[in-house]
């Protein structure tokens, strides 16, 4: 292949000539829009992405590098609809899953940073019990003590000689006024981590 040799132009004008040809083979189509954006050509290999989704939907690839474009470009919106649109047109596909999940703790990386805690929790909520420690941190930071005790509590049960959550829980409980169940939680810390205290 000429990309191969450093003449990537030569690669994409022979698929495009054999796409003339016949443009129903999914590899050319696939192929052209790989070497398009291995080019620089974003805009257009975005739009030979999406060419190659329609004619292969359970092949999420397509959909995935048109995601990663809307998210280059600053569409959150578009971004988000269409990584969960590649991850929902094939469920069983691991790398769409996992591209979903890491654009929405991303964007909740980028909202927290912001102070936009609010729109960091909706973007982690969808993830389940693996996103609760982010969450609960998100609603501690935000001031709403309530929330990110409950969730330290569901941590702590989990995991009850994880001396953090259990110092955060306490540090909720004290912001609530719950003295007495502040000072149990945090006499617990003291006996799991007494060098941290």
């Amino acid at each position: 292949c000429y990309s191969k040799l450093g003449k990537p132009e030569l690669s994409i004008a022979l698929y495009r000539k054999i796409r003339e040809q016949d443009p129903n083979i999914y590899e050319v189509q696939f192929n052209l829009a790989v070497l398009l954006q291995e080019s620089g050509k974003d805009a257009d290999a975005d739009q030979e992405f999406l060419k190659a989704a329609a004619m292969r939907p359970q092949d999420t690839r397509p959909l995935l590098y048109h995601a990663e474009f809307l998210e280059k470009r600053g569409d959150i919106a578009g971004a988000l609809e269409t990584y969960a649109l590649a991850f929902n047109q094939n469920q069983s596909d691991l790398t769409a899953r996992k591209a979903l999940e890491l654009f929405r703790r991303r964007q909740a990386t980028i909202y927290r940073a912001a102070g936009e805690y609010d729109k960091a929790i909706e973007m982690l909520m969808p993830l389940g019990a693996g996103s609760n420690e982010e969450i609960a941190l998100l609603y501690f930071d935000k001031k709403d003590y309530g929330k990110a005790a409950s969730l330290f509590e569901v941590l702590t049960k989990n995991a009850p000689t994880n001396g953090r959550y259990l110092f955060l829980l306490g540090r909720c409980q004290m912001e609530l006024k719950q003295y007495p169940r502040a000072a149990a939680t945090l006499r617990n810390v003291l006996t799991i981590e007494p060098e941290n205290v």
